[in-house]
């Protein structure tokens, strides 16, 4: 159990465009999040990730896990994060992983296990 677990989603605010009196997709904002544990986890049919503020981020771990059908994700604000665990661990479709700043992270367990898709992957620090 994370310290932050249970506790990620009451900072979370969802609202939905509206324009010419159609509703568009959802915008939730994360910006106060610090845990993006099992966040996007199990995403059937996830491809794509719009952009998600993740800079007060600290955990990581799981964020993505076993998204098979995620092909790549934006840049994400990574420089808070300690716990990548198993961050994309899963993602069998995933090509390509923006740069990540990793510089005061400390436990990266399986970051990248079963990416059998994954060509790039940025120099990591």
């Amino acid at each position: 159990m994370t310290p932050d677990e249970g506790k990620t989603l009451s900072k979370v605010t969802v609202t939905a465009s509206v324009v010419d009196g159609e509703v568009g997709k959802p915008y939730i904002d994360t910006s106060k999040m610090t845990s993006f544990y099992y966040f996007f986890n199990w995403g059937a049919n996830l491809e794509l990730v719009d952009n998600v503020d993740t800079s007060n981020g600290k955990n990581f771990s799981y964020m993505f896990y076993n998204c098979k059908t995620l092909i790549t994700v934006p840049q994400l604000d990574t420089s808070k994060g300690s716990d990548f665990t198993s961050m994309f661990s899963g993602c069998r479709a995933l090509i390509t992983v923006p740069q990540l700043d990793i510089s005061r992270g400390n436990i990266f367990t399986s970051m990248f296990y079963n990416c059998e898709a994954l060509i790039t992957v940025p120099q990591l620090d």
